[in-house]
């Protein structure tokens, strides 16, 4: 599954304890982020728990199962604006391996 994405966000900090660091009292007051995104998930599990699929060969589900998401986020950059200004890259993976025929384990 792919899904692109638009963030825009307006964020005020203020009220900090009398132990705040001085770099969270600078970053005090109102600051914005506006970001673009992109995610790829694929996901072959038939049970999202024991992290299985549907075997076609044995008619059960105990083969091993995959579960990926790689999520990429451009923040500030051109015409999206904002005080925020970064790239991240994110990546989920699950995997269920086979212990024995059967049985499945994460």
């Amino acid at each position: 599954m792919h899904e692109f994405s638009y963030e825009g966000v307006t964020r005020h900090l203020s009220l900090f304890t009398p132990a705040a660091s001085l770099s969270m009292r600078e970053a005090a007051g109102f600051s914005s982020k506006s970001s673009l995104s992109y995610t790829y998930t694929m996901d072959t599990r038939h049970d999202k728990i024991l992290c299985t699929r549907f075997d076609t060969k044995t008619s059960l589900a105990s083969a091993p199962g995959m579960y990926l998401k790689v999520r990429n986020e451009l923040a500030g950059l051109g015409l999206l604006g904002g005080d925020a200004k970064f790239y991240k890259g994110e990546v989920e993976a699950k995997v269920g391996l086979g212990v024995t025929e059967g049985l499945v384990g994460l």
